[in-house]
């Protein structure tokens, strides 16, 4: 969640305070991310929290509900603007090239960021990974972020029945990688009544929420607690078994000294000629400069730790590429979606990357 800014009390204290609020805004309009850090922070945006403690600024739809913006995009929305009270100017929701982000962003102002922290500090952050997220989900339970509808869209192979055939007819099988309290697995569960789903994730306080929700279906899903980054798959699921893998903002959070380990892992339980999708934060996201503005929070190279412990990478996609590839995959497509926010009565822009990959696990090895 954005915090506000602590109130400062004395005439001197304020006086030092709004001094460091200004350089800080001179600091992001100059990167030109023009990220609205005291309105962000003031909380009075109509923002829901998503994507790892993130937030999403909504817009209207035609019928004057508040909707997500990446939602209304992905269903065709490209353009859509509205008068926002809450943010007191018009906003639109537009696409853009990554390119055109890099050069806006100007790269060496995150070359010459914060420094990194040492060594053993990271180490122990990495160590308690899996207990950050565990408080993360114990702290938030299932109102951390919304259903992620839009992927039935983006991912074709899961938009209904029909959509994948197997060789002896036997139901189709996906598997969810890192599946939090079921944001990615539940829509999926809905839309394809006709496949088979495994999910897992490190914290057991999200998996028994997915349990217990009443769109669990028992009959057509497998939800079991696994830390993939220290334990494999396979004892679980039959190795050469799952159709379609996702790794939805999953591998963002994974330490990168185990990104191709993890990835191998996934490649275990694939079929020959089965699939990974991964979607995940890329570089130059609003986040990513956010971290710019924040000091204490750099562990190594597009890598940060957030406020609540838990950790976030963001890729290029020729890293996500190279990694896919070294665990031994074959890679089929990959490509940024990229998105600029824009509130033009406050003259401000806010870049959101996401890097989507696309591998398959060779037919033989």
């Amino acid at each position: 969640m954005l915090r506000r800014l602590p109130r400062a009390k004395t005439f001197a204290s304020r006086c030092v305070h709004i001094r460091a609020s200004l350089a800080l805004d001179r600091m992001l309009y100059t990167t030109n991310s023009f990220v609205d850090f005291m309105r962000c922070y003031s909380g009075d945006a109509n923002t829901d929290v998503v994507d790892n403690g993130l937030s999403v600024t909504k817009i209207r739809n035609h019928s004057g509900q508040w909707v997500d913006a990446h939602q209304t995009f992905v269903q065709g929305g490209v353009h859509a603007t509205t008068n926002n009270p809450g943010i007191d100017g018009q906003k639109s929701w537009e696409e853009v090239d990554w390119d055109e982000i890099r050069e806006n962003l100007a790269k060496s102002s995150l070359d010459t960021e914060q420094d990194i922290l040492p060594e053993d500090v990271r180490s122990d952050l990495e160590d308690q990974n899996a207990v950050m997220w565990e408080d993360f989900y114990t702290r938030n339970q299932t109102n951390a972020y919304k259903h992620r509808r839009y992927l039935t869209t983006v991912y074709p192979v899961v938009a209904g029945e029909g959509t994948i055939t197997t060789d002896d007819g036997s139901m189709p099988v996906i598997m969810e990688v890192g599946c939090g309290v079921g944001n990615t697995l539940f829509p999926l569960l809905e839309a394809n009544p006709d496949k088979y789903f495994h999910a897992f994730d490190c914290s057991s306080t999200a998996v028994d929420l997915v349990i217990n929700n009443e769109e669990y279906v028992k009959e057509r899903c497998n939800a079991f607690v696994l830390d993939i980054t220290r334990e494999d798959i396979a004892p679980h699921i039959a190795e050469n078994s799952v159709d379609v893998a996702f790794m939805i903002f999953v591998l963002s959070a994974v330490p990168p000294n185990l990104h191709e380990e993890v990835l191998a892992k996934v490649k275990r339980v694939l079929k020959p000629g089965g699939t990974l999708f991964i979607r995940d934060y890329g570089l130059y996201d609003l986040a990513q400069m956010r971290f710019f503005a924040k000091k204490n929070s750099k562990i190594g190279d597009n890598y940060y730790k957030r406020g609540d412990g838990t950790l976030s990478h963001f890729f290029s996609k020729e890293a996500i590429e190279a990694i896919g590839v070294n665990a031994g995959f074959d890679a089929v497509d990959m490509d940024y979606t990229t998105r600029l926010l824009v509130n033009r009565k406050r003259m401000l822009k806010m870049y959101r990357v996401w890097v989507c990959a696309e591998f398959v696990k060779p037919i033989v090895d």
